[in-house]
């Protein structure tokens, strides 16, 4: 959607900062540390040069890819315990974006390896651009889990293509909050036999934001299974565009794919457009998709009410339980989001 590009793109990027918490048997290198190191700048050149990895989808993230000015490299290998279990790495990467800047963050778990990441962005010029790419290789039995969450005045753009080996998984949960304008694409390829992919999104929208946001999962083997859900809350004067994407390339077989996306809208000049996508090119498949974008109505907080709650708490209190259906969400809403709810609430 046009609202969501910002006012004017950089002409030059510059470096964010980092600040890293990393479990002791990660490999962590920058861009440069990774160019002068011979064996990880070969692996580093035959991921990024791959051609499974999609072209940019748009002339900021184009811009953004070729600067090539900073970002980490993250190789994390097997490790088991003493009981000969494997041991999950776990890593926080804490990005702070003072002025318009562009990174690359590559992930490479080898065969067995485990990885939790979450990236927290944060920044409040609402002048400044970040643009970022993440690209996530998971090799045979890998499991790689990553968190996007923050909360940023800065315009975000945001790529994160993920390569899924045989047998391996990749988890995608998107938290990350822009005051201003924000874009992703999600790009996941499912490239061996039993590989699984998730990708997760928690969208509250308010004030004048514009949302764009679209998740890709590509069946490129068979036995692979694919889940997409979105929960979305649209408040204000905002604009929110999702657009789901599940494709079974032809010759596939036993596969199973599924996007969920439910959005409440609490604001009659907001606005959400929803829109699913199934491309299914082979036979002997599985797939689905389920879409939904309600209103709140007065019987909607009747129960909540009727129990002595207030009309913003009845209110707070539907709007938990309609994001809190995420799966990662069994144990409860993480604060941030609970914050997010009660202030979006108030404004009603």
């Amino acid at each position: 959607i046009g609202a969501v590009a910002p006012e004017q793109t950089p002409e030059t990027f510059g470096e964010p900062t980092y600040h890293v918490d990393a479990s002791r048997g990660l490999e962590l290198y920058t861009l440069n540390e990774a160019f002068q190191d011979e064996d990880i700048n070969a692996i580093f050149e035959r991921t990024v040069t791959s051609p499974l990895i999609p072209a940019p989808h748009c002339r900021l993230a184009a811009a953004a890819r070729a600067a090539l000015l900073s970002g980490l490299v993250v190789y994390v290998q097997p490790t088991l315990d003493d009981s000969g279990v494997p041991t999950e790495e776990t890593l926080t990467l804490r990005t702070d974006i003072s002025s318009s800047a562009a990174d690359l963050v590559v992930i490479i778990a080898k065969t067995g390896a485990r990885l939790r990441i979450e990236s927290v962005l944060s920044g409040t010029d609402h002048t400044a651009v970040f643009a970022r790419t993440y690209i996530v290789v998971t090799e045979e039995d890998a499991k790689v889990t990553m968190t996007i969450s923050g909360e940023t005045g800065v315009f975000v753009q945001e790529e994160v293509i993920g390569l899924v080996g045989p047998h391996a998984v990749f988890r995608v949960l998107d938290l990350l909050e822009s005051t201003t304008a924000r874009r992703q694409a999600i790009n996941t390829q499912l490239l061996g036999n039993e590989g699984f992919a998730e990708v997760e999104h928690a969208i509250i929208s308010e004030g004048n934001q514009a949302i764009d946001i679209h998740a890709v999962i590509l069946h490129r083997a068979s036995d692979t299974v694919s889940r997409v859900f979105c929960r979305g809350v649209a408040a204000g004067n905002s604009r929110v565009v999702y657009q789901g994407s599940v494709r079974m390339q032809e010759g596939v077989r036993h596969t199973d794919g599924s996007e969920d996306g439910r959005f409440v809208s609490i604001s009659p000049t907001a606005r959400v457009d929803a829109i699913p996508a199934l491309d299914i090119a082979s036979k002997e498949v599985h797939s689905s998709h389920k879409l939904a974008i309600t209103h709140v109505r007065p019987e909607d907080r009747f129960y909540a009410e009727g129990h002595g709650m207030s009309e913003q708490s009845a209110l707070a209190l539907m709007l938990e339980g309609h994001i809190g259906a995420l799966p990662s969400f069994g144990e409860g809403l993480p604060e941030s989001l609970l914050s997010r709810i009660e202030r979006v609430t108030k404004h009603v």
